[in-house]
């Protein structure tokens, strides 16, 4: 009798463990998505993944679409979130005409993605370009 006794006992324990898995496991939220958009001489793309207890990330790819990528330059990239900046880089453009920007977001960063706009300047122009 008191063996099984210590049977129920492991057993109740087990799925206690168990549980506390599962749930931990469903605690730890994670966000990604991807946001784009394009202007008369940019074309911009937002992926991002941000964790609840860990540091996310955020990347930034900007395209020029004009014909002389060569004349560009320096491009100021302000990534704005809701009149907030929230990523500033000087970036120079590849052979192609694109830059990537890659940085870590801190964990818990507001997933809500909206009114995202990404201002670019080069050369003395200006354009915004609104992310959807």
């Amino acid at each position: 009798m008191e063996l099984q006794w210590g049977k129920k006992y492991r057993v109740s324990a087990f799925l206690l463990c168990l549980m506390g898995v599962l749930l931990s496991a469903c605690a730890n939220k994670s966000v990604s998505g991807q946001l784009s958009g394009k202007s008369k001489h940019w074309e911009v793309a937002l992926a991002y993944q941000y964790h609840d207890d860990s540091d996310g990330s955020e990347k930034v790819t900007v395209k020029y679409l004009g014909k002389d990528v060569l004349v560009v330059g320096n491009v100021l990239v302000m990534v704005k979130d809701s009149n907030n900046t929230t990523n500033q880089q000087n970036v120079m453009l590849d052979e192609k005409g694109t830059a990537i920007i890659e940085s870590v977001v801190q964990p818990n960063a507001n997933p809500e993605k909206k009114n995202v706009q990404v201002e670019l300047q080069w050369n003395g122009f200006k354009e915004v370009v609104s992310l959807k």
